[in-house]
């Protein structure tokens, strides 16, 4: 268990229903890295979230509560 922070205003809290899981994932849950970069555990491997809108930031203008919305595997980036 953990604690997660309030949502803040410009956030938005995602039910995750999906999420992409690729080789370097299984890699890192595996532990094949441990001499560059060892596995710290327990890990939660996956990235490209999809899933439902929660609650939105006071902020937030392109998202409301009920909608599908998904993450890239890139966040705060102008891509």
């Amino acid at each position: 268990r953990f604690c997660r922070r309030p949502v803040g205003d410009y956030d938005v809290l995602i039910d995750m229903k999906y999420c992409g899981v690729c080789h370097s994932d299984l890699h890192r849950a595996a532990n094949h890295w441990k001499l560059v970069a060892p596995t710290k555990y327990p890990c939660t491997p996956g990235h490209e979230l999809a899933g439902v809108c929660q609650e939105v930031g006071s902020k937030v203008t392109l998202f409301k509560v009920g909608d599908h919305v998904g993450v890239g595997c890139i966040v705060d980036s102008c891509l």
